[in-house]
């Protein structure tokens, strides 16, 4: 008996959350789905992430220490080829300063299937314009 193949990934995913165990398991989960995660355990390292690497969606928390999440998501629409990237904006007690095109927004707890549903949703959603 043979081992099945791998499955192909399904995308890339930037998760970015202060919280190390909210961080993790939320990429163990997308994991779980077959994505590829990179995860960022502050704003700092967030917002270099989103600089500098390439992928399909961003899950950021808004309340991050030193670089909040409004900031990496500016960031990223201003910056070349990061503007469509869609996005998942999730916090425990803030909202975002502003919605803007292609940004979701859950309030922490969130149950793990309405997590991965709003994840399928926003890479299935049509690019930005």
């Amino acid at each position: 008996m043979s081992a099945l193949p791998p499955q192909p990934t399904r995308a890339i995913i930037l998760v970015v959350d202060d919280e190390d165990y909210v961080a993790d398991l939320l990429a163990d989960m997308l994991k779980a789905e077959n994505y590829t995660v990179y995860t960022a355990y502050n704003g700092e390292i967030g917002l270099r992430y989103a600089r500098e690497l390439t992928f399909d969606l961003a899950v950021i928390d808004i309340m991050l220490p030193n670089v909040s999440g409004d900031e990496i998501v500016n960031q990223l629409r201003s910056t070349e080829g990061k503007q469509q990237v869609p996005i998942l904006m999730i916090s425990a007690g803030a909202y975002p300063q502003q919605m803007q095109a292609g940004v979701r927004f859950l309030s922490k707890p969130f149950e793990m299937d309405t997590f991965l549903r709003v994840i399928q949703e926003q890479l299935a959603a049509p690019p930005l314009h």
